[in-house]
């Protein structure tokens, strides 16, 4: 039960670590003083284990500092050399805290083998380390996942540099993508998926990459779809192409110049999409034809501002609803007006053979699904509802009321005709 303890110590230590943002050590490179963005003391395991083992007790521990110390650093003929380490200090006796530094002379004990005539040479060190000045251009909550307006990049093997890159960075404004998932939402095309209805699917966008001008260029996606535990990672499924061409549509997005690579602020980040559901919601007692109605997603944003029609009878809207205006509308699940609505004993048209009545401003008919696409545009004086899959229809004619009160109406014409689907 302890070693299961102190395992779980230790991982949620090490998630802590990784979710704060660190404080740099420093380098000093001909002669100027850079944020070294990253801790070269523990990127070797015995060399961290003499490190612990040196440090005081009683010095101050942060989650920005997780060992207490700041380490300075000088490149020198092209190798990198630790100059001193500052640690902070905590006084249990109630005065003020205080830094011990410890100079390289006083350091040579603890790393004997890395020690030369110049000092301690981090002959341990391999890999890229970055420097930075400037104010931050890019910052994550984590690590040292940030990035400066000027790096320094250096190529490290066994201590000696054997290459470096200077960058000067910037950032030019747009939609961010961690404040894009709604526009996402709203653009992608669910209707072509349906499998989708009513699902939640998440993307893990990486690698991102962008035009100068704000336009999306590429990026690699992995996705999880619904009802499944399992990652698409084929660029040419049809979901994760669908999902790129809402990304090219959408402008003009935020661009980081970020040495040498257009991306976006979030190089890796995943984006939860939730099929659009809109449920109506009125002030009033009951929800009835010709009260106010707002309509909220299933995030309670509201999507359709209250007032702005009337209810008729759409309480849930999974692909069109209906509302008021001074018509009936056809809404779609984003909040989209499609077209007007053709009235049938004061109700929206029924829905005949997948099809259903709809007008245009003029009063022209026209036929449309239940999905909310126009099968036929809007374009005859009057038409019956299909029928055995012909509807009769007309370009002329008149109405003509059939009882002295004139609620109801026959429609006359010298010329019907019928009409299939196509």
């Amino acid at each position: 039960m302890k070693h299961i303890l102190l395992c779980f110590i230790f991982v949620l230590q090490t998630s802590l670590l990784f979710a704060t943002g660190l404080l740099c050590d420093y380098i000093y490179i001909n002669g100027e003083k850079w944020l070294l963005m990253d801790k070269p003391l523990e990127r070797d395991s015995t060399v961290y284990a003499n490190l612990k083992n040196f440090l005081p007790e009683g010095r101050i521990i942060s989650t920005a500092n997780w060992d207490g110390y700041t380490g300075y650093w000088i490149v020198t003929d092209g190798k990198i050399y630790l100059q001193k380490i500052d640690v902070d200090m905590y006084s249990s006796k109630g005065g003020e805290d205080y830094t011990l530094t410890y100079t390289t002379d006083s350091l040579k004990k603890v790393f004997t083998s890395y020690s030369d005539e110049k000092g301690i040479c981090a002959k341990w060190l391999n890999g890229t380390i970055r420097s930075g000045q400037g104010k931050i251009i890019r910052y994550v909550h984590s690590g040292f996942n940030r990035n400066m307006e000027k790096e320094h990049v250096m190529y490290i093997r066994n201590g000696v540099i054997v290459g470096q890159e200077l960058y000067h960075n910037w950032k030019k404004e747009g939609i961010a993508l961690l404040n894009a998932r709604w526009e996402l939402e709203k653009r992608f095309p669910f209707e072509r998926f349906p499998e989708m209805v009513g699902k939640r699917i998440v993307f893990i966008i990486r690698d991102l990459e962008m035009f100068p001008d704000g336009h999306f260029r590429d990026c690699r996606i992995d996705v999880r779809l619904p009802d499944t535990e399992n990652y698409v990672n084929d660029q040419q499924h049809p979901v994760i192409k669908a999902f790129k061409a809402v990304m090219k549509d959408i402008y003009p997005w935020e661009v980081l110049y970020l040495n040498g690579k257009y991306t976006m602020d979030c190089i890796s980040y995943g984006i939860p999409l939730q099929y659009p559901i809109l449920t109506a919601h009125t002030t009033e007692e009951y929800r009835e034809p010709g009260v106010p109605v707002c309509y909220l997603n299933t995030r309670k944003d509201t999507i359709i501002p209250f007032g702005k029609y009337k209810y008729f009878n759409s309480d849930t809207i999974r692909h069109i609803g209906f509302v008021v205006d001074k018509e009936i509308v056809c809404i779609d699940n984003k909040g989209n007006e499609l077209f007007d609505v053709f009235c049938f004993d004061n109700s929206v048209d029924p829905v005949k053979e997948g099809l259903f009545r709809i007008k245009d401003k003029t009063g022209k008919i026209g036929f449309a699904d239940t999905l909310g696409n126009i099968i036929i545009k809007p374009q005859f004086a009057f038409a019956y509802p299909f029928e055995n899959g012909k509807a009769k229809v007309t370009y002329s004619g008149k109405k003509s009321f059939i009882d002295k009160q004139k609620e109801h109406w026959k429609w006359e014409s010298d010329f019907w005709f019928y009409i299939d689907r196509n």
